[in-house]
């Protein structure tokens, strides 16, 4: 049994190393988009969500694929709420702060980010609810709690390594297990702007 545990282990290590050496890189370009170029179907998840406050609609492009994006504030916090170019929702996320972490939870991902970065502060954090029920974006503002598929942590660090630093998005399950590291790329470079 302890030979196994030692295999798996040996494995997820390996596995999140080749994760953070190969990582991949994000850039994004955001266009403001007028409600009139909405999606029906984004228009109407808002609305159902009764969702009073001013929401900004964005276009956004990226290497993944297009997006049209949903950002509004509500008890001052920044909801994100993204749908694929039909209008169909891919996710919602809220920035929160270090601390509404589980505690647990957020010690596994300090001995993450220690393992992969000889420094790196944290820039920016959000909580990324993945969930196809129509009621999640109301169940979030109104309970701020739901029912939903799955849930990740996106964390924007500055992380140094190798003797750079540079911005890093790396994304992490409810569970605290990295699942995918982005290098941030800005303006200046030859792709499109984060």
């Amino acid at each position: 049994m302890k030979a196994i545990n030692n295999h798996f282990l040996f494995l997820l290590v390996l596995g999140m190393v080749c994760t953070i050496s190969n990582a991949q890189e994000k850039f994004e370009k955001e266009y403001r988009l007028k409600e009139d170029n909405v999606p029906g179907e984004a228009l109407n998840y808002i609305r159902f969500a009764e969702i009073n406050e001013k929401v900004s609609w964005y276009f956004e492009e990226n290497l993944l694929g297009n997006s049209v994006e949903a950002k509004f504030k509500i008890n001052k916090r920044k909801f994100s709420v993204e749908f694929d170019t039909h209008g169909f929702l891919q996710d919602i996320e809220i920035q929160i702060k270090w601390e509404e972490i589980a505690k647990e939870i957020r010690e596994i991902i300090y001995k993450e980010l220690g393992f992969y970065f000889e420094s790196f502060k944290i820039q920016k954090i959000q909580v990324q609810y993945i969930g196809v029920d129509k009621k999640l974006l109301k169940e979030l503002v109104i309970k701020q709690t739901a029912n939903y598929e799955r849930m990740n942590y996106e964390i924007v660090v500055k992380g140094k390594k190798e003797g750079g630093s540079n911005l890093y998005e790396l994304t992490f399950s409810e569970q605290g297990i990295l699942l995918d590291t982005r290098k941030i790329l800005f303006k200046n470079s030859d792709h499109l702007e984060y």
